[in-house]
């Protein structure tokens, strides 16, 4: 009955999950605009049951366009098809309006909030068909600092292509980011259609650098009776050039040089306990304002004693809010403890240069203390585990009104005959229980079976393959796995080469040097320790690292 509560974790897992999928997600394509400019509301629902309920829009915006697309994904052989409405509102006041939870079918949306700033007093230059404005975020910036730089095309004809230019200034690199945002605008009583294109530039020395100003090259549609025999070229730039001034780094910036806005550290709830040889999964998030993800410095974990630490891939997130770009950066870190105790964790600390206060500040994770039980050991439950309710419904979830759906019931159907399954096919091989051990021919069969394993993983298979062979050669399957094989191993160049396939499958990178030195080591076989085998009990799982023969 060992595998029967991992069979309905699944079914648990399935019930919780679904809802989720179900419900709608919703977003704005800008989060700020001005007066008379419109913005686009996008609604992504995984079951179309009807189109999306607007009136409790009509308050504050008017509605300007409806457009809506389906698209079908398949993942691992599973399809699933989604429909995405887009709305194009226009606000009709100032202030921070939100956008109240939307009704489409059965499920409604999340609400929202959108910041429309004064209407512009920007006047059209006499009434232009086509012109371009440019903005940056600040004409003072520090070397290095990410600077905000937004190019804007208005027309009011009919384009029939062009070509928008970016400045490429000495001394400053000049990055796109993101795609053009297309919206409406109303100036000097003419409406414009708008096009909207962000860039940092990025200056790489101190002192004064100058800004060209962007242009516009394209083709418009003519006027009057040969409007569609004809075409009139169009040309716009965005005025006079903008100045830099640079400023150079602090004499007391912090290294590495960072200068942003703002920058914050969290961390998810970290685990209370743990077990020796055991990862402890942490996963930490840094978030600043100002700066790409390029710009951002490796997010390490100080060294932690009595464990080892192997982090994973970063995920980085960047998206443009408030006129600038803004980026999240997250990692995951393994913390394998040695042996049991209070393994204490340091805190993590990264330093940076607020911009705006002109001063150098650091954002700061506290240490925490994990209780490790030792290798066999269960560890101690958390103190609130005693607490947590039991007979709460699994399927309750928030927006979903506790309503059973269709597929749920037929989940829990299908996870009740899993369990079945599985108890009976116990049943079938429970006197196999009671069958003699294997002799010791047998056993050397085994054995040399798992030293042509060891042999055919390291010239084909990957890392993962090398480490199932030398589990089944050392013998440590389901008594502590890959890190109970350093302490069956006697020999110190084995040893070393099964600590660093443990940390190539951690930490990545090129796996050929491991590889050399598994072959190297194990080109005799493995050198296993003589234990005496207690007749009375099975042996407790060896320690994750025992002292090493001399």
């Amino acid at each position: 009955m060992r595998r029967l509560p991992g069979c309905v974790l699944f079914v648990v897992l399935a019930l919780l999950a679904l809802p989720a999928l179900a419900a709608p997600r919703a977003w704005l394509d800008r989060d700020r605009v001005v007066l008379g400019e419109t913005v686009t509301l996008n609604i992504e629902v995984a079951r179309a049951t009807g189109e999306p309920d607007l009136s409790p829009l009509d308050e504050d915006f008017v509605v300007r366009g409806r457009s809506s697309s389906s698209q079908t994904r398949i993942v691992n052989g599973n399809a699933s098809t989604s429909t995405l409405y887009g709305v194009t509102l226009e606000p009709r006041r100032e202030g921070v309006i939100g956008i109240p939870r939307l009704r489409i079918g059965d499920v409604e949306t999340e609400p929202l909030a959108l910041t429309v700033a004064p209407a512009s007093t920007r006047v059209a230059r006499a009434g232009d068909p086509v012109f371009v404005e440019s903005e940056l975020e600040t004409d003072a910036p520090y070397v290095q600092q990410s600077v905000a730089y937004t190019v804007r095309l208005y027309y009011a004809v009919t384009l029939l292509d062009g070509q928008l230019e970016a400045p490429t200034p000495d001394g400053v690199a000049v990055q796109r980011i993101g795609d053009d945002v297309t919206y409406q605008r109303s100036l000097a009583g003419r409406r414009y259609n708008v096009v909207e294109r962000r860039f940092l530039v990025t200056p790489e020395r101190s002192g004064t650098i100058e800004i060209p100003p962007a242009r516009f090259r394209g083709r418009a549609l003519g006027s009057g009776f040969d409007a569609f025999m004809q075409d009139s070229q169009v040309s716009a730039t965005s005025g006079t050039p903008q100045t830099l001034e640079v400023r150079p780094q602090p004499a007391d910036a912090p290294s590495p040089w960072l200068a942003v806005r703002a920058l914050d550290l969290e961390m998810e709830p970290p685990p209370e306990s743990g077990r020796a040889g055991e990862p402890l999964l942490v996963t930490v998030r840094l978030r600043a304002d100002g700066a790409t993800a390029a710009q951002l410095p490796d997010l390490g974990f100080p060294e932690v004693a009595g464990a080892q630490v192997f982090p994973e891939p970063a995920d980085t997130r960047e998206q443009w809010r408030d006129g600038r770009v803004q980026t999240t950066l997250s990692r995951r870190f393994a913390i394998v403890p040695r042996t049991g105790g209070t393994l204490e964790v340091p805190a993590l600390e990264v330093g940076w240069w607020n911009v705006e206060d002109d001063r150098r500040e650091a954002a700061r994770l506290p240490g925490f203390e994990v209780d490790v039980a030792g290798a066999g050991v269960a560890p101690r439950a958390p103190a609130d585990a005693a607490a947590a309710p039991v007979d709460a419904p699994v399927g309750a979830s928030p927006g979903v009104g506790g309503a059973v759906w269709p597929w749920q019931l037929a989940t829990l159907v299908l996870g009740l005959a899993c369990a079945v399954l599985l108890v009976r096919d116990r049943r079938r091989v429970a006197p196999a229980a009671s069958a003699p051990a294997a002799t010791p021919a047998a056993g050397a069969g085994r054995g040399a079976e798992a030293a042509r394993a060891l042999r055919r993983a390291l010239d084909e298979g990957d890392l993962g393959a090398v480490a199932e062979a030398l589990v089944d050669l050392c013998g440590t399957r389901g008594r502590g796995g890959l890190e109970a094989v350093a302490g069956r191993l006697a020999d110190p160049a084995q040893q070393a080469a099964v600590d660093a396939l443990a940390r190539a499958r951690w930490g990545g990178g090129d796996p050929r040097p491991t590889r050399e030195q598994l072959r190297s080591a194990f080109a005799d076989g493995p050198r296993l320790r003589s234990v005496a085998p207690d007749p009375h009990r099975e042996a407790p799982l060896p320690p994750l690292y025992p002292p090493r023969a001399r």
